[in-house]
């Protein structure tokens, strides 16, 4: 699950650049939504395999970058929220 969420944004590209050319829906509203869900569920169920003892490579290989992403999610949220209190932006 982490490293889905870490292949994200790519993965979702290369779907969106094959849907617009078959059928010209553009859904790039969507990759951020998407990319939100799938670190959620990624801690979520990373976090429930360390509760129960699992401490391998395997583990890690996923559960590390969807902590990082995690990060990364909620500085952006942090900062959208600073920027519409503040009217920062445009």
């Amino acid at each position: 699950m982490g490293l889905a969420s870490v292949l994200e944004i790519p993965l979702l590209v290369l779907i969106n650049t094959i849907i617009r050319k078959l059928t010209g829906v553009f859904f790039a509203q969507s990759i951020g939504i998407t990319g939100i869900v799938l670190t959620i569920a990624a801690l979520i169920t990373g976090t429930i395999a360390y509760r129960k003892a699992e401490r391998s490579w395997v583990l890690w290989l996923g559960f590390g970058p969807a902590i990082a992403l995690g990060l990364f999610w909620l500085l952006m949220i942090i900062a959208e929220i600073f920027s519409i209190i503040f009217n920062l932006g445009f």
